[in-house]
């Protein structure tokens, strides 16, 4: 591969080979990516990285960090040489004398988090990208691979170094004032409190050489209305943006970090006579990505998915089998169709309601317990020792990347479930979950007792208080366990969002669960009784048993099947045999248009 002949496809492969997500960039840029949810679409599916390579072939791959997964070192000075530390790294060349380190996370990383542009360097740990090598530099040139060594966890004495460097050093000098860091105020000052100190600073940081005068005037007049009271008059900014822009030299700090970091007044900029830009464009539509799925069919990525059901009703047992498929990569229920797309890097589980005894046995049954000991399984239950709340940042850096469970939601919900206001904050809550990196969210929550005599299971009935609840997910299922002792249980899907479910079928958990730990499908999708097992248009027994019996076969002829059926005793004339397994073929095209490989014939 050479970087003048390397494509999107080549390099996103060769960068997902090593465990790096990557999305599109434009070509030839810095920005914008062309996937929807930019860092949080990130892949290493080689699916979606074929798929993007098709509509894109000539876009720059950019590489994005996650807690769970790399670092990238941005170094402009050779701090990494001066620390006199031996490093054993992938290192890239974005500009003659510019180096980038790649480094696997290690826990105290993680802690650190991002460290802005300062001192010569600047830490990238997550929700951050940069251009993989062979991507072409706005300038021209090519990013280069100077070391193609293995990725290295980050030493634990080079992030000391550079943490004690960051703190240490001075601020550069602009028309003779020292800019600080750009940390938040405990209140707006005042006059003669030091604004001009401040705002000038700020200009320093907001001028980069190329924003005009106009968008320059704008952000620096909204900040400091942020920080000061009253603001400065509109003369006095535009003189020392004038200034500024004439005499300064650019910042070198990322404007992007002076909001997205959290350390700074956050500052929309935008103009009346500019309202179209607040609206997606059509090659935003063009480039949004498909429906994507965690568990094809079941668990929706980048949204919110929810089990309804009665107190004792198998929600747990089933989360805890959503767990083991996500972390094994095994089909959920033994059901093909519920295939994992890609196995999950982490596992968050909360179960504020149960203490840790009750709770291992469920693990144990799970076999879940040696992923708690790798620490891909995260649990919090009831004896955890501090009480934290979902917003709790460190909850929110568990979450970046890993697949969260909720067990269940009321023990989250801080309110009243019925109230309509309280519920759009739970939402809110949910949502701050997913766009701090969660793959996947799921939850169990309990329904009203009104269930019990209803005949069907709706969304309005498999979950108790408000309607909106209901309203922000992406899909739900509710259960109903039809026998206790055997822990059967009947599923059916009450909110598919944008994407055909399939019909309702059972599981069951005894003897399987304690023999191998997994619940097993009992009655495949469509041949279930219902919630009562009498629910909808009777079935004659020999021909569920038949039909289940067809759906053991797939991939052979109708004529293969009926053979084999004949040999395992079934007595049907062959004209009935083939007129009901074309409805198990016509029924599993229903449930599942796009996917050939569950189809029967």
């Amino acid at each position: 591969m050479t970087a003048t002949t390397a494509s999107f496809l080549e390099i996103a492969s060769r960068e997902i080979a090593a465990g790096i997500p990557v999305i599109p960039i434009q070509p030839g840029q810095k920005a914008p990516p062309l996937n929807v949810g930019g860092t949080t679409s990130a892949s290493t599916n080689p699916e979606q990285i074929e798929a993007w390579a098709t509509r894109f072939p000539d876009a720059n791959v950019g590489v994005v960090c996650t807690l769970t997964g790399i670092l990238i070192v941005d170094d402009d000075d050779g701090i990494a040489e001066q620390s006199g530390l031996p490093i054993h790294t992938r290192i890239v060349e974005s500009s003659p004398g510019h180096r980038q380190y790649y480094f696997r996370h290690t826990a105290a990383s993680a802690e650190v988090g991002n460290i802005p542009q300062r001192a010569g360097f600047s830490l990238r740990s997550h929700n951050y990208y940069g251009l993989a090598a062979d991507s072409r530099h706005p300038n021209g040139h090519f990013y280069k691979m100077l070391n193609d060594s293995p990725i290295q966890p980050m030493p634990a004495e080079l992030l000391r170094y550079l943490q004690e460097r960051y703190a240490t050093a001075k601020g550069r000098s602009l028309d003779g004032a020292t800019i600080p860091q750009w940390g938040p105020l405990e209140r707006k000052l005042g006059p003669s409190e030091g604004r001009n100190d401040d705002m000038t600073p700020l200009a320093g940081l907001i001028w980069d050489g190329e924003i005009s005068e106009e968008d320059f005037t704008v952000e620096l007049s909204r900040v400091c209305a942020e920080r000061h009271d009253p603001p400065y008059p509109e003369g006095r900014i535009t003189d020392l943006v004038r200034r500024a822009m004439r005499d300064w030299k650019p910042s070198d700090v990322d404007r992007a970090l002076l909001y997205d970091d959290g350390s700074g007044p956050e500052v929309v900029i935008g103009r009346v006579d500019d309202w179209r830009g607040i609206f997606h464009t059509y090659l935003d539509f063009v480039n949004a990505p498909k429906l994507t799925f965690a568990i094809k069919g079941w668990l929706q990525q980048d949204g919110l998915t929810m089990l309804g059901g009665l107190a004792g009703h198998g929600k747990t047992w089933i989360m805890l089998q959503m767990v083991r498929s996500l972390l094994t990569g095994e089909s959920l229920f033994g059901y093909d169709f519920f295939k994992v797309t890609q196995k999950s890097e982490r596992v968050v589980y909360l179960v504020p309601e149960v203490s840790i005894g009750p709770f291992k046995y469920r693990l144990e049954k799970s076999r879940l317990l040696d992923y708690v000991q790798s620490g891909k399984l995260l649990v919090r239950t009831l004896s955890s020792v501090e009480d934290i709340p979902l917003s709790d940042e460190r909850i929110r850096r568990a979450a970046s990347g890993a697949d969260v469970f909720l067990d269940t939601c009321t023990r989250f919900f801080d309110g009243d479930e019925k109230s309509a206001q309280d519920a759009k904050k739970f939402a809110a809550t949910l949502f701050a979950l997913q766009r701090a990196g969660a793959r996947t969210l799921t939850g169990a929550h309990h329904s009203p007792k009104a269930l019990t005599d209803a005949k069907h299971l709706t969304l309005e009935n498999v979950l108790r208080g408000s309607g909106d609840l209901g309203a922000m997910l992406a899909t739900c299922w509710g259960v109903w366990q039809q026998d206790e002792k055997s822990n059967r249980v009947y599923v059916r899907n009450v909110k598919p969002r944008d994407f055909e479910p399939v019909e309702p079928f059972e599981i069951q958990g005894r003897p399987h669960i304690d023999e191998t730990g997994w619940f097993k499908m009992a009655v495949a999708p469509g041949l279930t009784g219902g919630k009562s097992r009498n629910e909808g248009r009777p079935e004659r027994p020999e021909k569920l048993n038949v039909q289940a019996f067809i759906r053991s076969r797939k991939g052979e002829s109708v004529s293969e099947m009926y053979a084999a059926a004949c040999a395992e005793g079934f007595e049907i004339p062959f004209g009935t045999f083939k007129t009901w397994a074309t409805e198990v073929r016509k029924m599993d095209e229903k449930a599942h248009p796009d996917d050939n490989s569950a189809r029967l014939m």
